[in-house]
This record gives structure tokens, sequence and C-alpha cells, in this order.
């Protein structure tokens, strides 16, 4: 059972995969019973050795959301002040350090883009099941749970309770906005790769593609990219968040512009395709009234 102390000396490093890994296979035969799952040791170590090399969803990413997630909080300071109220600064940043490590570690043992969200809940619940700050838990428990919502448009639910409080709604700001628009489609398009999604499927109709709480099995890579312009400021709660989501979002145009570039310079495509994903684009924020801020010049 890991002690407080080592809640409070995780550094996001290379180290940090091998801490998770231990604390793992510690409690792999709990996590296996709640879970309802299989992992074997043998599995763990792969799937440890994967998430430190993946760029798009590993330590690289989980990096970088947790430095956004300090940026974000520092910049919040109505929120940074009811964080201090409840629970001290310094854990708070823990709990971003632990969430962002944690939060798509469970993608890599097989658990899809709905249940990896569970799946990191519970593997934080039962590591640290020593800790006697239940608040504390609950707060990483909740920054883990639903940090992959979306948005209204991508989602069946409005926006999730749990996500209704400083720390969870941070984090998954950072999470949504740990690299530049530009670089952001960029992530898309390496896990699409990884993946082998087709780019753009010119035979799905328009009402499957602007489905975007359907099935993701079957997406082609644009309709991936979609998620990104499908969130709003209105997505989130806090007035302060939602302030720091919209001047992120002025980046927009630029990562427009960067899906056509792929469509042309990696991609290969004739200028009749990359006019049709254009304007699947255009068509896409007329239909859910998004405001077409995003036109390029």
């Amino acid at each position: 059972m890991p002690s407080e102390s080592c809640f409070d000396k995780l550094e996001l490093n290379d180290s940090a995969v091998d801490l998770l890994l231990e604390l793992t296979r510690d409690n792999l035969g709990q996590l296996n019973r709640i879970l309802k799952s299989n992992i074997t040791a043998s599995e763990l170590t792969t799937a440890g050795r994967r998430f430190a090399e993946n760029y798009d969803h590993g330590l690289k990413h989980s990096q970088e959301v947790w430095q956004k997630a300090k940026t974000i909080a520092n910049s919040c300071p109505n929120l940074t002040w009811l964080l201090t109220s409840q629970i001290r600064s310094m854990t708070g940043e823990m709990i971003f350090r632990w969430a962002a490590l944690l939060h798509d570690f469970p993608r890599f043992l097989g658990f899809n883009s709905l249940k990896h969200q569970y799946a990191g809940a519970v593997m934080a619940a039962v590591i640290f099941s020593g800790l006697a700050d239940k608040q504390l838990l609950q707060t990483l428990g909740h920054s883990l749970l639903r940090h992959d919502y979306i948005s209204r448009i991508a989602e069946f639910d409005s926006l999730p309770p749990e996500l209704m409080e400083p720390l969870p709604e941070i984090f998954r700001l950072a999470d949504k906005i740990s690299l530049p628009p530009v670089e952001e489609i960029v992530r898309y398009y390496l896990a699409g790769k990884y993946s082998d999604n087709t780019f753009f499927n010119e035979a799905t109709e328009t009402n499957n593609r602007f489905d975007l709480r359907g099935n993701r099995t079957d997406w082609d890579q644009i309709q991936h990219f979609l998620l990104l312009f499908s969130i709003q400021k209105e997505d989130f709660f806090f007035a302060e968040t939602a302030a720091v989501y919209q001047k992120w979002a002025r980046g927009k145009p630029r990562a427009w512009q960067k899906i056509l570039d792929l469509a042309r310079q990696d991609e290969g495509l004739p200028s009749e395709k990359i006019q049709k994903i254009d304007d699947v684009l255009r068509a896409f924020h007329q239909h859910f009234q998004i405001p077409l801020i995003y036109q390029l010049a």
C-alpha cells in the first residue's frame, strides 16, 4: 500500500512510469476483479513501455497536460482561491500530476475511449486506498472519471456534475488544450495513422458524419477532427475556464488550414477532395450553428 509520501513525490519523468507500474502490479488482482479484466503482469509491462514511447496519449502527452493544468490554474485566480480553500495548493498540484499520469494509461491496457476513464478512476481509488484524505481521493477520481467529456454536441449528456468542480474542470480543460490547435490536429492525425483510420471517406453520409455521439470505430480522420471544432466556451462550467478556452480557440482557423494542408501535403489528395473536406468543415459549423469565425481569408 503506498504511503502519502509516495503520492507527494511523483515526478512526471521516465521514473513515473516505473512507479505507476509498481503500484499497479501490487494491486493487479484487485484491479482485475473490479474492472472484470484479465491483465497479466507481462501485459502490464508491455503497456508501460508503449505508454512511455507514445506521442499522442502517452507520457509526453501526460507531461503536456500537467504543465497546461498548472498554467491554467495560475491564470484563474478565483478558481485558484477556491482550490486552496479546499485543498492545500501542493496537494492540488500533485492531483494534477497523478491525474495527468493516469488519465490515458488505461488505453494501453486495452480499455476503449469510454471505459478508460472509469478504469483510471478505479486505479486511483485502489492504488491510493490507504490515504486518509477522502476529499483528495474524490477530487482525483472526479478529475479522471469524465475527463474525456468533449462537448454537448459530442456527448449524450450535459456537463456531468463531477466536472463542476474547479480542479476537475481545470484538468479537463488542460487535456483539451495541452497543445495549440494546430498541434492538436497533428496529434489527432498521428493517433489516426496509428489506428489505421481512413483520412477522408467520401461515402460517409452527412447525418452519420455529424453524429459525434455514435460509435467511433468506423470514423475517418475528418470526423475525429470535428470533435475539436465541436467544443465551445459554453461547454465549461466556470467563467474563467470558459475564457481560457475561448482565447485558445482563436487558433482554430489555423487548425482548419492544417487539416487542408495534411490532405494536400501528407495524404496527397487532389484539389476536388480537399474542397470537399473544406465544405464538410463549413457545413458542420452551419449545422450546429457554430459561429463561422474560423473562415479562412
